[in-house]
């Protein structure tokens, strides 16, 4: 009788040595998936992050929108994207709320192609995955179609003031105005009306 127990004290003994052996096997794969997902995310994110920072630097610096370098920095880049869709820094809060958000970005991202001569409905594509990153590098690295309008274009130089018009060659006293020829008792040009 003793000889069965111990016969099945063994047995339980080797079940459980088995199922612990199985599970540190098991455990310890998992764990190496968990870290191997882990990091192939972060990988992901930064990859994406930086990608993001580019385009948005690039598009800035087309639109004419200073400080360029603010879509490095979270948040900062927020209110870049807002400058170069050419709305007001408010719109940040817009980003910051639930769904409100998502309309947010797809008018942030539709300004910004329509100043880049793009099409505004560009921002709505900008809710699909892949392509988003493909309209990214268009608005960033292709050649816009047409001028930006919020860009604050200079003034033509005005002409230079024409020239007085030639003095005749005659005798006698002239303007220092405008050249004309005076007779001598005039006490004020007859042409300009300068006082002689």
């Amino acid at each position: 009788m003793t000889d069965i127990f111990t016969r099945t004290n063994l047995l339980a003994k080797s079940n459980l040595l088995a199922r612990t052996s199985d599970y540190s096997a098991a455990s310890g794969l998992d764990i190496g998936l968990g870290l191997g997902f882990g990091l192939v995310w972060v990988f992901s994110y930064l990859a994406f992050y930086i990608y993001l920072a580019i385009t948005l630097m690039f598009i800035a610096k087309k639109t004419g929108t200073s400080n360029a370098w603010m879509a490095w920095i979270p948040f900062l880049n927020l209110y870049l994207m807002c400058k170069a869709a050419g709305k007001s820094g408010i719109w940040i809060i817009l980003l910051l709320l639930p769904v409100v958000n998502v309309v947010a970005i797809i008018l942030l991202w539709a300004g910004m192609a329509q100043r880049l001569g793009r099409p505004g409905w560009w921002g709505l594509l900008m809710l699909i995955p892949v392509l988003n990153l493909v309209l990214m590098g268009i608005l960033a690295f292709s050649k816009s179609r047409q001028a930006v309008a919020s860009v604050a274009v200079p003034s033509p130089v005005p002409a230079a003031p024409a020239a007085p018009p030639a003095v005749p060659a005659a005798k006698g006293k002239f303007c220092s105005k405008c050249g004309a020829n005076i007779i001598s008792g005039d006490k004020f040009c007859p042409d300009c009306g300068n006082k002689l």
